[in-house]
């Protein structure tokens, strides 16, 4: 009658045996080494970039064999797969010699959220002793394929920081039904992943080996500017290019901009510049706030910012961001920008490219060589330093989450020459490109289907980096497409009524201006051009249009209303077909 007890009690402790083997291990086994180095052997296992702002094994100071002295802004990095592990640690050793205030020295971990600084020295803490720090239960370093360790130094080239004992360490697990993976080979570093709505074509594949002749590391640190390059050699995305591995997020402020850079004039009808030096060949004083998805760079203001210049205004539009080997363990960006002048409409395509890593900037290259303006052509280029102030932007999340949801939106396109194999029947009706006048434009493009056919973007120095991205005046839109869709929106938020309501009640300056207004109503104003003012100089006659007259709104309607008095004609629209065509390269 007491084996049955007995078969019980030993199913029951046979189940509790099997249950305690499979919980975590930090609750009855101790942690084991998972990588250990003192470096005395070397560093050939870490990333590390090439000297002279690099790395290299010395014998002072030490804790035993030898230590890797870094210098200036280098690192070295190690990916340690914790797969099949829990309960992960670090242990690091480091010292620093020489520091000033400004010079920093990190060790660091990855988790694939971001580099975490987990120990850190600056001046004052710089007497060549080693400090030893733990962290314990690294928060998402758990069964990590891709978790990171890393020294890096952040300060000038004659103060050192110095890598030495480094352990990570954790609990393995036992249980019968678990099969962990072997360690894997060791890749290079890891893109730092960035909060928010991941973007179409992230992450980048590439392995960063670039081979750049142009804007090269040394050109961004310590070169100058003295002539435009080509542009997509030296500003676009390379075929080959890794994810970044820093985050840009913050103020990018660049300094001396109203008495630095080189100009040439292509074309200049209305003797706008001449030999002197005149602020339309500068910059504006530009400042703007940035945040980072993966390897996009996104401006926080993308609209047309007033500056304050005598003769410019800037468009600043979203941009890349990646790593090259030949980088020296820094990241990589650039980003379009257009200046846009003042009361007009013309349009002048530039780049801006520089290096960065988690606290510093190197010098901003920007370059313009394009321009939708049919009197004044010019190209402008330039190096500027930089102050760049890192902090966390207001709304961040947004900003990243509405560029993802843009780009995820933006019609599919196609090179135009896929017109002629995939409407072989209709492309005769649409080749106005073909007529003589490419060479005006600055791109052209065709709406088919949901598709979009686009041209290229030609500069005088090459492809525009970022064809998608590239700027164009408004002229024509201004008064059709732009008008059209307003009334549209107009209706939508406020119901079709508004189509018949009167000018007048919505524009109070009618009152000041000569004309009979008591019955133009909204509808009535879209078949009217735009207005002109034309005025007698002497021995010649000019037109100008009254937007060019006046910075006040206000004024401008004084002067206009009087003047819209002309019909335009409205030209016949083909079914499920909408033509761009923007002119004066």
């Amino acid at each position: 009658m007491k084996r049955p007890v007995f078969t019980f009690a030993l199913t029951l402790f046979l189940v509790v045996a099997i249950l305690m083997a499979c919980m975590p291990q930090s609750v009855q086994a101790a942690a084991v080494t998972i990588y250990t180095t003192t470096f005395n052997s070397g560093y050939t296992d870490w990333l590390h970039p090439a000297l002279p702002m690099g790395s290299a094994c010395f014998t002072t100071p030490r804790i035993s064999g030898s230590a890797v002295r870094i210098t200036n802004t280098g690192s070295i990095t190690r990916t340690v797969s914790t797969v099949g592990y829990t309960g992960i640690s670090v242990t690091s050793n480091l010292a620093a010699s020489l520091l000033e205030s400004a010079d920093w020295c990190y060790v660091e971990y990855n988790t694939g959220g971001g580099w975490v600084v987990m120990q850190q020295k600056t001046d004052g803490q710089d007497n060549s002793v080693y400090s030893s720090v733990t962290v314990s239960n690294i928060a998402g370093a758990d069964n990590n394929a891709s978790f990171q360790i890393r020294y890096r130094g952040q300060d000038g080239t004659s103060d050192h920081c110095y890598a030495e004992d480094i352990t990570v360490s954790g609990t393995l697990g036992h249980c019968a039904y678990e099969h962990s993976l072997p360690p894997t080979a060791t890749p290079g570093p890891t893109a730092t992943p960035v909060p928010g709505g991941s973007v179409p074509g992230d992450p980048l594949t590439g392995n960063g080996v670039v081979s750049r002749t142009v804007l090269t590391y040394a050109n961004l640190t310590s070169g100058s500017s003295t002539a435009p390059v080509d542009d997509t050699n030296g500003f676009g995305l390379p075929s080959t290019a890794a994810m970044p591995l820093h985050v840009f997020e913050g103020s990018l402020v660049l300094n001396n901009e109203a008495t630095s850079g080189g100009f040439s004039e292509v074309k200049d009808t209305y003797a706008y510049t001449g030999n002197a030096d005149n602020p339309r060949k500068h910059l504006p004083e530009f400042s703007f706030e940035f945040v980072q998805n993966g390897s996009h760079l996104i401006p926080v203001n993308q609209g047309l910012s007033i500056t304050g210049h005598a003769y410019w205004n800037y468009i600043v539009g979203p941009g890349r961001a990646w790593s090259e080997t030949s980088d020296n363990g820094w990241s990589r960006a650039s980003f379009p920008f257009a200046l846009v002048q003042r009361n007009a409409n013309c349009t002048h395509n530039g780049v801006m490219t520089f290096l960065f890593n988690g606290t510093s900037v190197s010098n901003v290259r920007y370059q313009i060589t394009q321009e939708t303006c049919a009197y004044y052509k010019i190209n402008m280029w330039g190096q500027l330093s930089t102050t760049y102030s890192p902090y966390a932007v207001s709304n961040a999340a947004a900003y990243k989450n509405n560029h993802a949801a843009e780009v995820t939106n933006r019609l599919p396109t196609k090179p135009i020459a896929d017109l002629a194999t995939d409407f072989p029947a209709s492309v005769s009706r649409i080749h106005f490109w073909q007529r003589g006048y490419s060479r005006l434009m600055t791109y052209y493009g065709v709406i088919i289907n949901g598709t979009n056919y686009v041209s290229g973007c030609t500069t005088r120095y090459g492809t525009y980096a970022f064809c998608g991205s590239m700027r164009a005046p408004s002229y024509s839109t201004a008064k059709s497409a732009f008008a059209s869709m307003a009334m549209m929106r107009l209706g939508q938020v406020y119901g079709t009524g508004v189509y018949n309501q009167l000018i007048k009640d919505h524009v109070p300056e009618y009152s000041s201006s000569v004309g009979t207004w008591t019955s133009v109503t909204f509808n009535n104003r879209l078949t009217w051009r735009p207005a002109i003012i034309v005025w007698q100089d002497m021995n010649q006659m000019k037109a100008v249009p009254i937007w060019k007259l006046s910075s006040s709104p206000s004024h401008t309607l004084r002067r206009s209303l009087p003047l819209l008095i002309s019909q335009t004609k409205l030209l016949p629209a083909h079914s499920g077909t909408i033509t761009l065509q923007t002119h004066s390269l």
